[in-house]
């Protein structure tokens, strides 16, 4: 019979532990796709850890772009429409789909990069050149290129600026249409001077959602997809002056290049770091021995109030018996405020894993294997792993059952 109680108890066991690994697995997956949810629609936005690499307009563009390239070879501008999200290096691949899911790192990403069409000369020369990005519903990358088609959010937002290696323009927006992605005049490159230019122009003030003037200068589009349509398009125009003249709004946000760049610790969040405060709870709340580590307290209470009981009755009881009950009791009293006092530390202790998680990491930011912090946080939960060793482990004698039953019986 004992030999089969102890199979069930190991099965019991073993079941409890695949168990709490499941539920482990479950959760993790389940933080993780909400974090990637998330992390995707942030960081789609210009980050100042980007914003490092926009090269600065005041100097010479061929030096600047020189550090914008070692960012990514395939960069060939910098994009800003003032007061809005757009702020963006501008990247040229093979062909127009190279960096629909790639980011300007050259990374995968399904948010992508704003990407030049493929047929446009990368030093912006033609008369006509083609910018796409992502419509994302979060306003990141040209998703407030789709705010363009109200008129009043037109009007207040007019002006950009372009820079690429062989100069910087002045962007005046003039229309902003609904298009289709087949429309073949709107996604034809014009290279040169001549008739398609015109052509262009009369067919944009004969369509579009809104036209404020004829263009004198070479056209940048700004094409986005229009909500969730296949092929419906919002197309933003702008027209690019040259300029040696950097604006207000440009000068306001130059970022000087720092130390702090994607290869340093302050740019990322460590998954280790996020495990720690997980196995901090876990250990607050232990999956596999939770009824054993809370209803020790339970127990304990009880079978010292027997002997309270016990003793308060009057019994004849030899010397030995009598000393034996009070030691018992001394100790499981004593054990009983450990469990109060490991209880109230372990709480503090992972209310700290937690504080210091939100102060030293962002998940804004990439995510890493580890960090400097890395160290603190495993010395923080190693500090809850020996609290519980310490003050929930009962080291006093242990009355049996049947010892507990003598005594109710005398």
């Amino acid at each position: 019979m004992k030999a089969f109680n102890g199979i069930m108890k190991t099965i019991g066991i073993l079941i409890s532990v695949f168990t709490a690994i499941l539920i482990g697995i479950m959760l993790v997956y389940s933080g993780y796709v909400l974090y990637d949810n998330y992390y995707k629609g942030q960081v789609a936005f210009s980050s100042r850890e980007l914003a490092q690499y926009r090269p600065d307009p005041e100097k010479d563009p061929k030096i600047e772009f020189k550090k914008l390239k070692k960012l990514n070879k395939d960069a060939v501008g910098w994009i800003q429409v003032f007061d809005t999200h757009i702020d963006y290096p501008i990247m040229q691949g093979s062909d127009n789909i190279e960096y629909v899911n790639k980011d300007p790192r050259g990374q995968s990403s399904l948010t992508g990069s704003i990407f030049l069409e493929a047929e446009n000369q990368s030093d912006f020369s033609d008369l006509y050149n083609i910018l796409y990005g992502h419509n994302m519903q979060n306003g990141a990358m040209f998703g407030d290129v789709r705010k363009f088609l109200d008129f009043k959010y037109f009007s207040k937002h007019k002006k950009g600026f372009l820079q690429t290696r062989e100069g910087n323009y002045h962007l005046t927006f003039f229309a902003c249409m609904q298009a289709d992605a087949y429309d073949s005049i709107i996604y034809q490159v014009i290279h040169d001077n001549g008739n398609e230019y015109d052509d262009l122009v009369n067919y944009l003030k004969e369509n579009s959602d809104i036209f404020i003037k004829r263009p004198e200068h070479k056209i940048i589009a700004l094409s986005t997809c229009h909500n969730y349509e296949t092929f419906g398009r919002v197309v933003l125009l702008a027209e690019a002056e040259d300029t040696f003249e950097v604006p207000p709004e440009v000068k306001e946000k130059i970022i000087k290049r720092t130390a702090e760049g994607h290869e340093k610790d302050a740019d990322h969040w460590a998954l280790l770091n996020l495990i720690c405060v997980f196995l901090t709870l876990l250990t607050l709340l232990p999956v596999t021995q939770i009824r054993k580590k809370y209803r020790q307290y339970r127990v304990a209470k009880k079978i010292c109030e027997q002997l309270k009981h016990y003793s308060s009755v009057e019994k004849t009881m030899d010397y030995d018996e009598e000393n034996e009950i009070q030691k018992i009791r001394k100790q499981l009293n004593f054990f009983l405020k450990k469990i109060w006092i490991g209880f109230g530390i372990e709480i503090v202790v992972f209310l700290l894993s937690i504080i210091v998680f939100l102060r030293t990491e962002d998940i804004h930011k990439r995510m890493i294997l580890r960090d400097q912090w890395t160290g603190w946080m495993i010395l923080i939960f190693a500090i809850a792993l020996l609290v519980d060793f310490i003050l929930f482990r009962y080291r006093g004698e242990r009355p049996t059952q049947e010892w507990l039953d003598e005594l109710t019986e005398e």
